[in-house]
Parts: C-alpha cells; structure tokens; sequence
C-alpha cells in the first residue's frame, strides 16, 4: 500500500502492486483513526495464526476499543465508509 498526503491535508491510499488503479482518499482523522486501530491490535487478526492467537488481545463483537471509548463514540470502520464510494471493496470483514 502507498499513501500519500495531498494538498488539501486529505490522505490518499492506493495499492503499490497496481499503481494506475484507483486511489481511495481519506481524510486526515480518518487515517489516524485507523493507525490507531492498528496500534491497538483492531486488526491483528487478518494476520494471526488462528491456532496462536492470544485470548486475552482477541476482539469480541461490540467490544469498544480504547480509541473508540477515548472519542467517546464508536466510529464506523474507515473501510465501512469506503465502501459506499464507486469502485471500493464492499466489505472490510
């Protein structure tokens, strides 16, 4: 994945294997959100061997996650919203 900042401060996320294909553009809160999620193991099971996971990192369903409970609202995944635009992934799960 490459990412670039534009001018207007908004953040653009294209995939590096296919670099004349479509950018998905998101804004600057948008893309803290979702490092934050990273940071905070949101993501860690798309790339976790189901047999090593570790109980106590695993996310339920619902589970407000410190970013979420820190913004005082649980916010739509940025890939949820992605979703709504032409030509994006219908779903992030």
């Amino acid at each position: 994945m490459e990412f670039a900042r534009l001018p207007d401060g908004a953040v653009a996320v294209r995939n590096s294997r296919f670099p004349d294909g479509p950018a998905l553009v998101y804004t600057r809160a948008e893309i803290e959100a979702m490092l934050l999620g990273v940071k905070d193991g949101e993501f860690d099971h798309l790339v976790a061997d189901s047999t090593r996971v570790d109980p106590r990192r695993a996310k339920a369903p619902g589970r407000v996650t410190r970013r979420a409970a820190a913004a005082g609202t649980a916010p739509t995944p940025p890939c949820r919203r992605a979703s709504r635009r032409a030509g994006a992934i219908p779903s992030c799960r």
